[in-house]
């Protein structure tokens, strides 16, 4: 028993140390969820009451209204709020637990391709303290579960021998399975895995790894087929919408453009690891390159990694979360570099232990609690090719603390309810605030929340860039019986670039034109802003 605690140990330690402190941060976090978070919850929720038969729509109605969303984190959401209750702490908390299950994986994959437990539990530590992956936690994403099961992948993938075993390899395309059903663009980071062992085939002539990928492939399609028959609508048009566009403001889309292609370097370099790590990471990288004896998975690491950053490269839609599933093979290269180090030079291997233990869990601490001081702090510095490389990086970006402010989206909810309580058919209402704290798809979650689905529908300026004439602002205010309208002096979040002329323009039509609405309530946002609810009165324009 000893043993076992001396080589188990240390990692049941770490997630519980884990459990403990995201339970802590989301009982003391008031702030709303915000857009995707929001949208993922209200879907677990409308799982849930299906699960207790008090849902108004049939499984297949759920699944449609997902916006193409798979189901399986969903469905999984609903059946742990059957015996931990109907929270949002709750709900965001049964994410940790997904953090646990990649933290496990990772370090049996670590010990399978290194045989030693402490390097494996290294790179388990090194992986739970990127800030990245302290944000996931916190927040109802799908990322931080699609990372679970490739590690899964990973892991069954290396133990079949590139996909030569039968059993393995089977387990490996049930993980397959559960990163599609998980996230649409789950299955884009298996390409690189299949496409190694297709070449075994080609180049190799081992005919037993074709068999094995014909059945992983009849596996897929039993697993997911029947998801994009139901959904078949929501994944074109996810596909093809937002998706396919990419967003002007934030995304580099210019292929020719070399901003374009070091993207996902410098937010791994900046954000996901932060600078010192990264660095450190770089020696490690090159070590590893240089004493890994194993050729072939070795190469398979570096297809997998430099094959995903190449294909989320060139998908014109990019996020810092669409490469969080790469960081555990980061991990366990950053492990096992530092034990090259401790070969090559003890001092030298003590000295960034240390660098990397203060530097990493003083961020942790300060950047969740605020802790033993306040944000915000920056040392910044300018280079060539990054840009301002955040040095030291104090703040909520990208690891939020807890915020104690209430928002009023219960207020404006109840408000509503009492406003359509008399009509015969739903009420709509315009959203025009659209900030992280408030926006419609949060409104919509508390609005299901509060079993209110009957009564009240949201909407917004949709995805137009703007309005080309006064007369089509108002043509679109009429299919609305009332307005969320914040003070003219709130901006839009500069996430979603497309629609924010033609957010301002319906705010500022509002806002200009008081006499053709009634102005019922106000509510208080973002410190001394404002918030208002309006009614439309169609025939006053």
């Amino acid at each position: 028993m000893k043993r076992w605690f001396n080589k188990h140990g240390p990692l049941i330690l770490l997630c519980l140390f884990h459990l403990a402190a995201n339970f802590f941060w989301l009982i003391k976090d008031q702030t709303p969820p915000a857009w995707d978070q929001a949208a993922h919850l209200r879907i677990s929720f409308l799982f849930y009451r299906w699960l207790t038969f008090s849902s108004r729509f049939s499984l297949v109605e759920i699944i449609r209204q997902s916006g193409g969303y798979p189901p399986l984190i969903h469905f999984l959401a609903g059946v742990w709020s059957l015996f931990a209750g109907v929270s949002l702490d709750w709900l965001t908390f049964f994410h940790s637990f997904f953090l646990i299950l990649t933290l496990v994986g990772l370090y049996r994959l670590s010990f399978l391709l290194t045989k030693d437990w402490r390097l494996s539990f290294s790179a388990g530590l090194l992986f739970s303290f990127f800030p990245i992956i302290t944000e996931a936690a916190r927040n109802f994403l799908l990322d931080l579960p699609l990372t679970a099961w490739l590690v899964g992948a990973l892991y069954f993938y290396f133990r079949s021998n590139f996909l030569a075993r039968k059993n393995e390899s089977l387990l490996f395309g049930l993980c397959l399975v559960l990163a599609s059903l998980t996230k649409l663009n789950g299955f884009i980071y298996f390409i690189p895995l299949v496409l190694f062992s297709f070449f075994q085939v080609v180049f190799r002539q081992k005919k037993k790894i074709f068999s094995h990928l014909v059945l992983i492939a009849g596996v897929y399609l039993l697993g997911v087929g029947w998801w994009w028959l139901v959904n078949y609508q929501n994944i074109f048009q996810y596909l093809t919408g937002l998706a396919g566009q990419g967003e002007p403001v934030t995304d580099p889309m210019n292929l020719l453009s070399w901003p374009t292609w070091i993207h996902y370097f410098k937010l791994f370099f900046l954000h996901q690891l932060m600078p010192l790590p990264a660095t450190i990471f770089l020696a490690s990288f090159y070590l590893w390159q240089k004493r890994e004896k194993n050729h072939q998975r070795r190469q398979l690491i570096l297809l997998f990694l430099l094959g995903n950053y190449f294909i989320f490269t060139v998908i014109r839609n990019k996020d810092m979360r669409f490469t969080m599933p790469l960081l555990p093979a980061v991990a366990i290269i950053f492990a096992f570099g530092l034990r090259q180090i401790k070969r090559i030079n003890l001092r030298a291997y003590q000295l960034i232990s240390l660098l990397l233990i203060v530097y990493l869990g003083l961020h942790y601490l300060v950047n969740s609690f605020e802790w033993p001081f306040k944000k915000e702090y920056y040392l910044a510095v300018k280079t060539f090719l990054l840009g301002d490389v955040d040095l030291i990086n104090f703040s909520d970006y990208p690891v939020r603390s807890p915020k104690t402010q209430v928002w009023p989206q219960k207020e404006v909810l109840t408000d509503l309810a009492s406003l359509a309580v008399n009509k015969r058919e739903k009420i709509k209402v315009l959203v025009l605030i659209n900030r992280e704290e408030v926006n419609d798809n949060n409104l919509a979650l508390w609005r299901e929340l509060l079993g209110l689905g009957e009564l009240i529908d949201f909407g917004s300026v949709g995805s137009r860039s703007r309005f080309e004439s006064q007369k089509e602002l108002i043509s679109h205010l009429k299919n609305f019986d009332y307005v969320l309208v914040p003070d003219s002096n709130y901006q839009p979040a500069p996430f979603y670039g497309i629609n924010l002329e033609a957010y301002r323009q319906a705010r500022d039509f509002v806002l200009t034109h008081r006499q053709l609405f009634s102005f019922l309530s106000q509510y208080q946002v973002f410190g001394n802003k404002r918030l208002f609810l309006v009614k439309v009165n169609p025939s006053l324009f």
